[in-house]
């Protein structure tokens, strides 16, 4: 299970939220929700920063959803908290064995 997590952290770092959330459900699925809450909440919100693009149409804003990543300030750190999680997650998976 330790390898599904660090290919889920590996997934969302270049951007497969999607990916990256299937995979942190899978260990949610095993050792229960509260382990990679934090994970799965992080990749929604990723998913939903990636595809949300601001455009202008005659001087109005509005509501534009690409498939492209878009990276930002706010995906950043995001990754960044995930990393830090990631190795919260990793050390207390090994102390448990």
């Amino acid at each position: 299970m330790q390898e599904v997590v660090e290919n889920a952290a590996r997934c969302f770092k270049q951007g497969d939220f999607h990916r990256a959330r299937e995979m942190y459900q899978k260990v949610a699925a095993y050792y229960g929700e509260s382990i990679v809450s934090v994970n799965l909440s992080l990749c929604d919100q990723a998913i939903k920063a990636s595809c949300w693009v601001p455009s202008t149409a005659g001087g109005k804003e509005t509501e534009d959803y690409s498939d492209e990543e878009n990276i930002n300030p706010s995906t950043q750190k995001i990754s960044r908290q995930l990393q830090e999680t990631q190795s919260l997650l990793e050390k207390y998976f090994i102390l448990s064995q």
